[in-house]
């Protein structure tokens, strides 16, 4: 058992997911950089960072993260 309160046992659930969250957040942050800086920050042309857009929104990216 994770603890006593039913706190305790949402704040360790909710750890794990916001963490794996995070985790996707961060990477698809990453390689919007890495996308931005090799093709250029217009979607329309470059397809790479139009692709990490669709992906990040599908992972429930918030709209301050994509742009």
């Amino acid at each position: 058992m994770s603890g006593h309160s039913k706190w305790k046992n949402i704040m360790h659930k909710k750890e794990k997911t916001d963490a794996a969250r995070a985790k996707v957040f961060t990477k698809i942050g990453k390689e919007m950089a890495i996308a931005v800086r090799e093709g250029g920050p217009d979607p329309v042309s470059n397809s790479k960072l139009r692709d990490l857009i669709a992906k990040a929104k599908a992972n429930n990216v918030p709209n301050d993260n994509i742009d």
